[in-house]
């Protein structure tokens, strides 16, 4: 790692197992309640635009016209 340019620890650090953990846990449940908003709003934004062109959709009888 010192050959990228990166710090390394030189010891074991300080925080322990299971705060790390604990922490871990904590920020991949804010990016999973950010990923669900994002993909809800992008399926929000689906669902209106093939609402919008179902509306665009000539009306008429359901049978196909040969």
């Amino acid at each position: 790692m010192s050959n990228l340019g990166r710090q390394v620890l030189n010891h074991g650090g300080q925080i322990g197992h299971g705060d790390a953990e604990t922490s871990a846990l904590r920020e991949y449940a804010k990016f999973d309640e950010r990923r669900k908003a994002a993909r809800k709003a992008a399926m929000d934004e689906e669902y209106a635009a093939l609402k919008a062109a179902g509306k665009a959709l000539p009306k008429g009888s359901a049978r196909r016209q040969r």
